[in-house]
């Protein structure tokens, strides 16, 4: 048996047995689990989400980021039943529901509720009032198990997961990194979390360069790398480690991540070249095109940065120790037996 998810708060625990958990770097090191064939993961762990090599086997057809976003709005559309829309007020969020008044003629859009909090409105007000005058607006119930019984959940997780770990992302530009080598940048940007450790980790981490399906030159392109590769299943079950959000684990195929299909995933990996940054500013450029296409607002589009959206949909909640192969929610004391001791750890 292995570990499908484990979270964050192994951290205090973990820093006992190993180095890698030492680095306070967010996201956290322990909570890899590893798409590569190189596993530098600290626990034994079973892909649910692709393996790079399978995505190897996958032909990419040339199509465009607005091309997914409107197939998977008329997937949803397809599906005859309620539809939650989890809205933080974030570019993904927004995306996915532009989407959704793209492709959804009147009477479909009744069967979409938005489910937000009160801090929703606050990264695109002007968007909100859109959305109040065309759907049915929830406060979001942590419990989102509930919802399930008579719908789908539609989350934006993922959406970053085809561009750049954002924190990281905006620590390599402060540094001035972002352009660099990816091995001096790389260096310089963990050992600024830990003189210590810091070129021990990129030691540790190097490796999954050799399996890249795109070149590796600079700072940014080692960061979608990692963060493609080690933090997609993390962030693919997020809604599930988090407590009192799923009591039934089974429910958990009631959500419906909207990034998560291959074809977008690909469309990350054959476009990686031109999703490079000379700003923030940039970040998520090809989303933002699509939401400016569909609500015209230049202001948006040009000056949108990274915020924390998710952060408002989760706040004062804890998160579970960990979820084993077997969907299975289990303790820290259980998820330590399941440590990988080979040569990576």
């Amino acid at each position: 048996m292995s570990l499908i998810v484990y979270t964050n708060h192994f951290r205090t625990r973990i820093k006992d047995y190993f180095w890698q958990a030492r680095l306070s770097i967010a996201p956290p090191a322990q909570c890899y689990v590893s798409r590569c064939n190189y596993n530098p993961n600290i626990f034994d762990t079973t892909l649910v989400c692709e393996s790079i090599d399978e995505l190897k086997q996958l032909k990419y057809q040339g199509h465009t980021w607005a091309d997914c976003m409107n197939q998977k709005a008329i997937e949803l559309k397809n599906i005859d039943e309620k539809l939650y829309v989890l809205y933080s007020g974030g570019v993904d969020s927004v995306g996915i529901i532009c989407s959704i008044l793209k492709n959804f003629n009147k009477e479909e859009l009744k069967k979409v509720i938005i489910l937000c909090t009160p801090t929703s409105v606050i990264e695109f007000p002007e968007f909100f009032n859109l959305i109040v005058d065309k759907f049915t607006v929830q406060y979001a119930d942590i419990f989102l198990e509930k919802y399930t019984y008579d719908g789908f959940i539609v989350s934006g997780m993922l959406g970053d997961l085809f561009f750049s770990e954002p924190n990281f992302t905006k620590k390599a530009f402060d540094m001035d990194i972002a352009s660099l080598n990816y091995k001096d940048g790389m260096v310089k940007l963990y050992s600024s979390y830990s003189k210590e450790f810091g070129k021990k980790y990129f030691d540790l981490m190097c490796p999954i360069v050799d399996e890249s399906m795109y070149e590796i030159n600079d700072t940014l392109d080692f960061l979608s790398w990692m963060y493609f590769t080690q933090l997609y299943q993390k962030v693919k079950l997020g809604h599930i480690t988090q407590k009192n959000n799923f009591i039934n684990l089974s429910r958990y195929k009631k959500i419906i991540n909207f990034f998560d299909t291959e074809y977008f995933q690909l469309w990350g990996l054959y476009n990686q070249k031109n999703n490079k940054y000379k700003s923030m500013n940039d970040y998520k450029k090809e989303p933002k095109k699509y939401i400016y296409e569909i609500f015209d607002n230049m202001n948006y589009f040009n000056n949108k940065q990274k915020y924390p959206s998710y952060l408002s949909m989760i706040f004062g909640t804890e998160w579970i120790d960990a979820i084993d192969d077997q969907w299975n929610i289990i303790t820290l004391n259980e998820a330590m037996e399941h440590i990988n001791v080979g040569p990576n750890t």
